[in-house]
């Protein structure tokens, strides 16, 4: 299989994990178990990957769909998957405003336009690594196309990757505090709760 100089580079990293694909009659044949080489269409180089799991969807928008949410790999320290998000530094900004801006600086993407809904409100006690409490806000940034994902520009000073996954996946490789994040939001997104979630550092 082809890939483009970049995404060779991630997956030689080890930063890209998951590649989607027609299902044609020669894609169809490849099991887990078996080795795919990738060859680097800007210089050639080849690499040899084992398929670890695979997973047939109808379209690309029920790949999407279904608890598997967007996060991206922060640059800093142990480079926790996270949501687009930050504090509230701005001024004259509310919570929402400070998510909208913030989505768009780290992912290049206008989300939350409408009045969005407020999935999860996040209490973080203080700790060693956190002097202050700290309060969160998670808001529904509603479910990507195809399109906006092709369109999402990281900025590279607080993010080097963006993936979706399913949550046994996210699971695996999140960090359990972070999971647990993740999980209760997509348990509010579903209508499920907890739409209050208190984490101790």
């Amino acid at each position: 299989m082809r890939l483009l100089g970049r995404y060779y580079r991630q997956v030689e990293a080890g930063r890209k994990t998951i590649e989607v694909r027609v299902a044609t009659p020669q894609k169809r044949a490849v099991a887990v178990g078996d080795t795919v080489v990738f060859h680097d269409r800007d210089t050639g180089r080849e690499l040899n990957v084992i398929v670890k799991r695979i997973t047939p969807y109808h379209s690309f928008e029920d790949l999407l769909k279904n608890d598997r949410p967007v996060q991206l790999r922060s640059v800093y320290g142990s480079r926790l998957w996270q949501f687009p998000g930050g504090n509230l530094d701005v001024p004259g900004e509310d919570p929402l405003q400070t998510a909208r801006r913030e989505a768009v600086e780290e992912t290049g993407l206008e989300l939350g336009l409408d009045t969005p809904k407020l999935l999860l409100t996040h209490f973080l006690h203080a700790g060693p690594r956190l002097p202050l409490n700290k309060v969160g806000l998670i808001f529904d940034g509603g479910q990507l196309t195809a399109g906006q994902l092709g369109r999402i520009r990281l900025d590279p000073a607080e993010h080097d990757m963006w993936a979706v996954h399913d949550l046994a996946t996210w699971q695996e490789l999140m960090a359990p505090r972070a999971f647990t994040r993740l999980d209760a939001i997509e348990r509010a997104r579903r209508g499920e709760g907890p739409a209050y979630l208190i984490t101790h550092t």
